[in-house]
């Protein structure tokens, strides 16, 4: 039975959005005291005493035992029954009242033995609606005297914005009634304000807003709204951009169905704790903590109470995107204004909070400046348009925005509820006063929107103003738009000691200016950039910016993301904590590895599921993304032809061709001039004499090939003779400039044989370019390089060693002159004079390894030079020019090491090739080979029969043949016949003497 009461009474909250009742055994003790931390203050010794709040309600039974002791009877009054003062009926059975007083200031007498929030208050009861309540009533029951001065006004007659079936609706504020609100707030209280706390009602399930009601959305107004026990939105409760702060109210959560209680007394004992008022009983838990605050520091004004709470109000519900930081540094979120309220943090605040006093004052502004080039009331509002009219007004006034801003507007429509308004401040910060809904009224007249979320915010500037009308049927006109910001001119901020800038959260710079400390900002540094759980306990916040640099595996503003939540890869793949991207196992795909690649059957009974890609891979015959269609299922092969199961094409029988057999490959007449056609393939096989596709043209007609070619009647092709060329030998190889007349062509080749200092196919390319080596050195045409002057070197001899390396070795008039020998260039100094360009007085001393060239170093003021190096600064080449011949090394004293088989100073002596005759590379009689000690020998060819030390005896024993025309004699030889020819020489001499002689005697 209790289980269908709750789901029927679930159901009337919300359809109707009234009231809410909880059972009994849900009801979780004082929760409202604790989630606001009200009995922390009262651990601080403050409890309301000495301060009034007065209940405009419907009932107030001040002889209920949960109040009798606060009730005050000087102060309350019935207002709506002639005939006594008592603000009750005794015949009345319930009392939302007294419910009200018991949860703002209840001593503690009621069935749940609990107290209110402030249980030393004193209670006013003020009754206004025996039926409804009239505004005659509420300027009476607003009253402040000086004999029973109110703290707290709580007004809980508020009208029912929504009606089931039948919408919801603009309520007009009575401005007698809004007046008299104002002037208690600048002077009751003995000139400190009353404060004004209206729940914003209970009718959001309806689609209620804060900016449908009249008085709640006043900026003198402290407008509340409800959360339940999990610091969740009510769902009951209203919300809206009129909206100041929220408290527990009761109600439940949708995520958990929770349900919440509220300490509170009824005229009935048995309901005592059961029955919770939504809103009101909200605003009954802020009247408590203002009570505190008041008896804390009683020189409050209604401001700086309205402040107060707006800065120590707790952020909740922290992953709502819907929060938003205006151009102040304060966060605000539609349904729960700019937090729930703190009491303890509230309380802290007030003791050294520096009053703004009574510098609060509303300033209208009334120039417009459209967007368009239109003039009021002409102004259209598109209908059915989402871009709607755009409006811009400008504020000329710097004023620091307080209680507000408000918008008072004036349309004319025949459904006024089609009619939705935005707004954006000149700091940026976005508002929605209204949206559309089912308001079947006409028109607006001076209707008040106000949003609360501009608090602190410059009010100076650009405001731009969006009218849209989102349903068909009706167009609309703007007639009038007032802007009034309720503030305080821009100087307020200015401090004076240091104290003025929120005590130690800053100092007072001598410019009047607040110098926060790291983690706090604002104007009088009372923002805290890094607030409990800014991060969730899942990052660490920057005190300079509030920005939060997460743990590993969060992400976010304020890491509230956790990027590999459970299964976020389906469990098939891994979640990378890094990025929170999934790599999926092999067959999946997609970003949560939600996509199976290669689901059953993917590929049907005629293919394989390649797992990588989730591609089909198609059987022999079968085609398709899913292997799904035969090759031969749309293919007739005519006249006998068989279909390919692999390639789908046809196979035809002899005789015919084409795509699907159609065609006869050999037609008659088909193939002319004798020729025969292949019936497999269809083409024609020319008889000698013909070509083309059916032998149709000549092969050889007359005079085809020219200048002496001959035709060969097979191809049809001419074969060309000597210096002939070209399809039909009528090109010569040779043109008049084929070689660009620096070469003659050969006739027969078509080549080209250069000049000299020309290459190239045409002898095109100049080997030695004019000045290519200039004026440092020639170039060779053997190679087509530069060889270069002594002194110089580079590809086209442009490096001068001595300009370049040394730009003077005469720096100091020294004598030192450049020698250019080496690579590299060096200075020769004179005797007293030394270093890289002669510059230092006295040889041979160092100072630093800098003056040590070529990767010396200074040892004992004496270089220590590199290897290959030496001079006292080590800029004298070794080797000099010598290069060792690449067959050798050079050693630190400029002598070569000659390789196994080279000799001389350079290394450029081939022992081979001079020494070793028979053995040499030229005759190939053996190798030359070389001992432990790399001394040269000759290992004869044993198959050619050659022996001796250098392979020169010939295989034969007769005498040492004479060389061959390309041989040189054998070294033997050679000297056999130098002695031969001295003997004649001598024999040859002394026959001519004689000769001589005997000429003589004769």
């Amino acid at each position: 039975m209790k289980i269908i009461s709750l789901l029927i009474s679930i159901l009337f909250f919300v359809t109707i959005a009234t009231e809410p009742y909880v059972p009994s055994e849900d009801y979780s003790e004082e929760f409202q005291i604790i989630l606001t931390k009200a009995h922390k203050v009262w651990e601080e010794g403050f409890t309301g005493l000495g301060q009034a709040i007065s209940f405009i309600t419907d009932s107030v039974r001040g002889d209920h035992k949960s109040i009798i002791q606060n009730f005050d009877m000087a102060g309350s009054k019935n207002y709506c029954e002639e005939g006594t003062d008592y603000p009750y009926d005794e015949s009345e059975t319930t009392s939302t009242g007294t419910y009200l007083a018991s949860v703002a200031a209840g001593s503690g007498e009621n069935s749940c033995c609990g107290v209110g929030v402030a249980p030393k208050s004193k209670i006013y009861g003020r009754r206004v609606s025996c039926s409804s309540a009239t505004d005659v009533e509420l300027i009476s029951a607003l009253s402040d005297t000086t004999t029973e001065p109110v703290s707290v006004f709580q007004m809980s007659i508020i009208p029912t914005t929504c009606v089931l079936f039948f919408g919801c609706r603009y309520y007009q504020q009575d401005p007698i009634v809004a007046n008299k609100i104002k002037s208690n707030t600048r002077w009751g209280r003995k000139g400190y304000g009353n404060v004004h706390v209206i729940p914003v009602g209970d009718h959001f399930s309806l689609g209620s807003n804060v900016n449908f009601a009249s008085y709640v959305k006043l900026p003198e107004v402290i407008a509340v709204g409800s959360v339940s026990s999990t610091m969740r939105h009510s769902f009951f409760s209203n919300s809206g951009y009129a909206l100041t702060v929220t408290a527990p109210g009761g109600g439940f959560d949708f995520s958990g169905l929770h349900f919440s209680l509220v300490l509170g007394a009824d005229i009935s004992e048995d309901t005592a704790c059961l029955k919770s008022k939504g809103t009101q009983s909200a605003a009954s838990v802020v009247s408590g903590i203002v009570a505190m605050i008041l008896e804390a520091r009683p020189t409050l004004t209604a401001w700086d109470v309205q402040s107060i709470l707006i800065e120590t109000a707790q952020k909740v519900d922290v992953q709502d995107e819907r929060w938003a930081t205006n151009g102040a540094g304060f966060s605000y979120h539609p349904d729960y204004g700019f937090g729930v309220v703190d009491a303890h943090a509230a309380l802290l605040r007030a003791l050294d909070f520096k009053s703004i006093g009574q510098t609060v004052v509303t300033q209208p502004e009334k120039t417009l400046a459209f967007t368009a080039a239109s003039v009021l009331p002409t102004t259209t509002i598109p209908d059915n348009n989402e871009d709607g009219l755009v409006i811009e007004m400008i504020y000329e006034q710097d004023k620091i925005i307080y209680g507000g801003v408000v918008f008072r507007v004036s349309i004319t429509h025949l459904r006024i509820g089609d009619i939705g308004i935005e707004v954006w401040s000149p700091s940026g910060t976005y508002a929605q006063l209204t949206a559309q809904h089912t308001d079947y009224n006409d028109n607006l007249v001076m209707f008040p929107f106000t949003a609360r979320n501009f608090y602190k915010e410059n009010a100076k500037g650009v405001w731009k103003i969006k009218f849209t009308d989102s349903r068909a049927g009706y167009e609309g006109k703007l007639v009038s738009v007032d802007l009034e910001v309720t503030g305080v001119p821009d100087d307020t901020g200015a401090c004076h000691i240091d104290s003025d800038c929120n005590g130690p959260h800053g100092y007072c710079k001598s410019n009047n200016e607040c110098e926060c400390y790291i983690g706090f900002g604002g104007v009088n540094c009372e923002v805290e950039i890094c607030p409990e759980d800014q991060c969730n306990g899942q990052g660490t916040c920057d005190p300079n910016d509030g920005s939060c640099d997460c743990e590993t595996g969060y992400a976010g503003e304020t890491c509230a993301t956790e990027l590999c939540p459970t299964d976020k890869c389906n469990g098939h793949g891994t979640c990378d904590i890094a990025d929170g991207s999934c790599d999926c196992e092999t067959g999946y795909a997609g970003d949560t590895c939600e996509n199976q690649l290669c689901p059953t059957d993917k590929c049907g009974d005629h293919g394989t599921c390649v797992t990588s890609d989730g591609s089909c891979e198609c059987d022999a015959g079968y085609i398709g993304d899913l292997c799904d269609t035969n090759v031969c299922s749309e293919t007739t092969c005519a006249n006998e032809g068989t279909c390919d199961p692999e390639t789908g094409e046809c196979e035809c029988q002899d005789g015919w061709i084409g795509d699907t057999c159609e065609e006869w490959a050999c037609p008659d007449d088909k193939c002319k001039n004798d020729g025969f056609c292949d019936t497999h393939t269809g083409t024609c096989r020319c008889d000698s004499g013909w070509i083309g596709d059916t032998c149709e043209d000549e092969a050889c007609p007359n005079d085809k090939c020219l200048n002496g070619g001959t035709c060969s009647e097979t191809t049809g092709e001419c074969s060309c003779i000597e210096i002939w060329t070209g399809e039909y030998c009528t090109e010569k190889k040779c043109q008049d400039d084929s070689c660009n007349y620096r070469g003659e062509c050969d006739i027969y080749t078509g080549e080209c044989d250069c000049n000299e200092g020309w290459e190239g196919s045409c002898c095109q390319i100049e080997i030695c370019p004019i000045n290519m080596c200039a004026p440092n050195g020639e170039c060779s045409y053997d190679d087509g390089l530069c060889h270069c002057d002594d002194g110089f070197s580079g590809d086209h001899c442009e490096n001068d060693h001595c300009a370049i390396d040394y730009n003077s070795c005469n720096a100091a008039n020294n004598g030192g002159t450049c020698n250019y020998t080496s690579t590299v260039g060096h200075c020769d100094c004179n005797e007293d004079w030394s270093g890289p360009s002669c510059e230092v007085d006295g040889r041979s001393l160092c100072t630093t390894d800098e003056q040590c060239l070529n990767g010396g170093v200074c040892l004992d003021e004496q270089c220590d030079c590199a290897d290959g190096w030496d001079g006292d600064f080590c800029d004298d080449d070794s080797c000099g020019h010598t290069r060792c011949n690449s067959h050798g090394f050079c050693l630190d004293d400029g002598t070569c090491q000659c390789d196994p088989g080279y000799e001389d100073l350079d290394c450029s002596l081939d022992v081979c090739e001079d020494d070793m005759y028979g053995c040499s590379a030229e005759f190939k009689r053996g190798e030359c080979a070389f001992d432990e000690n790399d001394e040269v020998y000759c290992v004869c060819n044993e198959e050619m029969g050659y022996t001796g030390t250098y392979c020169h005896i010939a295989p034969e024993t007769s005498p040492t043949p004479s060389p061959t025309p390309d041989e040189e004699p054998p070294i033997d030889v050679l000297r056999s016949g130098t002695d031969s020819a001295a003997g004649s020489f001598k024999l040859t001499f002394l026959v001519f003497i004689s000769s001589l002689l005997l000429l003589l005697l004769s």
